[in-house]
Order: structure tokens, then C-alpha cells, then sequence
């Protein structure tokens, strides 16, 4: 990826990260800020729209009302496969306010939304050899329901979805600088992971295969995050369908008005990104196609 692609990453998950998004939680304004952010931004880069305005609606039960979310989805059509898809996915909602405390969710997930865009540039420029469908899902906080509305809606045959790719928190690897891959138990491609891994990690950067072992010492009440199912990825292996999330552990501002762009480590976000971008080019040339 290129250094204006991973600089203007960096502004992106500023803005999204900006008080004036007021942590972007569901049926607020700075919500539906964030959601025209992205979809301006898909229209400039002139993905393929699955709907009007690159926004799809969908209806999910909240308490004991029915309430509507809005993910934001474009596609870059395949110039080899047009008709099978990678779906690469990071959810914009998140906490919202409390009180006078703004949630910003810088890292979660303005970062993982801010790599999306950046992936979305990225593969305009560069065809895929599949398709590729970049989504800002919404609800994921409140159960992945914008992920879920999109498996059983009608935009695309989801029988051609061949992977997902989830990135969800990637700018605050801690002391360590850890990002970690995850892939589902047994997956076809999990060697080749593995070997990436091998190649790239180092002590300034690592790159770890699996999920964090950590234990969230926050609360007694809660228990350690399984993140096979903590976020979008998890929808997607209920269907059937494969995935690779991106992500780093939770950290003393998760979830805590201190998620916030200050708290950002630039360096880390940029080189997960970059590699993000390789894994999902290696993936699309050669994995996927048994190349």
C-alpha cells in the first residue's frame, strides 16, 4: 500500500474517531455522520453500489422495540472471477455517550473502518482477481446484527462469498506490538498463514496466529473474550464461510473514553495495515485460486 493510501488511513480514523461522531452509536447523529463519511467516500473511489447511496437498511429488534441500522457496503468487481467474493468487513458503530464522556472508539473500530476505506482505494486502483465487497457493518456492538441482515438479505448470492476478512481493533498492540490473525480450526489455509507469519514477524512488529490468551482483568464478572465469536468473523463461520480477522488485544482503553486518536499508536495501525493489504493480495492472486 502506498504511503498516501496509509497517511490518509491515519486522518480517516481521525475524523471517524472526532468528537463530533459522538462515538457513533446507533440513532444518533454523529452515527449517521459516520455512515455518510464512508459512503462519500466508497462514491469517490467509485465502488460498484449493492444499493442506493451504498447504504443497506435492515430492521433488528432492540429491547422491545424494532429499531433500523445502516450498514454501508461497495463492491470492486473481480477481472477473474467476478461472480465469486471476498468480503472484507470492520464495524463503524460503537458506544455512543455517557453522561459528558464521549466513547470515541478510536480503536475500536475506527481503525478497523479507516483500513477498510484505505483497502477499498487500495483494490479500486489495483483489480482484484475476484470481487471484493468492502462493508461498514453496523450493530456489531449489540450482537453483529448488520452482519447478520447481510447473509440473509438478497444483495448477492452469499453461496459465491468464499472469505471473509474481518478487521476489527488494530491500533494498540500494547508494550509488545502484537497483531494477532485468526482463521478458523483446520482451515485450508492456515499453513500458509502460519509461513506468512514466519517470514514477517519481528520484535518491533509481531504478527501472532490465534487469539489472545490474556485474561480481561477489568471485572470479575467477566470472563476472558473468545474471539472466534466476538466479532463480525463470527457470523460469517456460523454460514459456513471462512474468514481471517485482524486484531489486537484489549487494552486499558477499551471500551473507556480513553479510546481516543491521542491513544492511537500510528506506527502499529500502518503496519497492520500494510499487512492486511499484502495477506489480502496474497489471498486473492494465489490462495484462493489455488494458485
Amino acid at each position: 500500500m502506498s504511503p498516501q493510501l496509509l497517511n490518509q488511513a491515519v486522518e480517516n480514523l481521525k475524523v471517524l474517531s472526532a468528537d463530533d461522531m459522538t462515538g457513533r452509536k446507533p440513532g444518533t447523529p454523529g452515527h449517521e455522520k459516520a455512515a455518510d463519511f464512508i459512503s462519500h467516500t466508497f462514491a469517490s473511489f467509485k465502488l460498484t453500489p449493492l444499493t442506493k447511496d451504498y447504504i443497506h437498511q435492515f430492521s433488528y429488534e432492540y429491547g422491545w422495540s424494532e429499531s433500523t441500522g445502516s450498514n454501508v457496503v461497495g463492491m470492486v468487481k473481480g477481472k477473474r472471477y467476478p461472480d465469486k467474493y471476498i468480503v472484507v468487513t470492520a464495524h463503524y458503530d460503537h458506544l455512543g455517550t455517557k453522561g459528558r464522556h464521549i466513547y470515541n472508539g478510536a480503536d475500536d473500530n475506527a481503525s478497523g473502518v479507516a483500513a477498510l476505506i484505505a483497502l477499498a482505494a487500495h483494490f479500486s486502483t489495483y483489480t482484484p482477481d475476484h470481487s471484493i465487497i468492502f462493508m461498514a457493518t453496523d450493530v456489531e456492538e449489540a450482537g453483529l446484527k448488520g452482519v447478520k441482515a447481510f447473509l440473509t438479505s438478497t444483495l448477492i448470492n452469499t453461496a459465491h462469498i468464499i472469505l471473509n476478512v474481518n478487521v476489527d481493533m488494530i491500533g494498540n498492540g500494547g508494550k509488545r506490538h502484537e497483531l494477532y490473525v485468526l482463521t478458523p480450526a483446520n482451515a485450508s489455509f492456515e499453513q500458509f498463514v502460519r509461513q506468512y507469519i514466519e517470514t514477517h514477524s519481528s520484535s518491533a512488529f509481531r504478527l501472532k496466529v490465534g487469539q489472545p490468551r490474556k485474561i480481561n482483568r477489568r471485572s470479575l464478572l467477566e470472563s476472558r473474550i473468545d474471539w472466534r465469536r466476538a466479532s463480525d468473523h463470527a457470523a460469517f463461520a456460523s454460514a459456513g464461510i471462512p474468514y481471517i480477522y485482524f486484531g489486537n488485544d484489549v487494552h486499558s482503553h477499551y471500551h473507556e473514553p480513553s479510546d481516543t486518536f491521542e491513544n492511537i499508536n500510528k506506527t502499529f495501525f500502518s503496519t497492520s495495515l500494510s499487512h492486511i493489504t499484502q495477506l489480502t493480495t496474497q489471498f486473492d492472486r494465489h490462495v484462493l485460486s489455488g494458485e
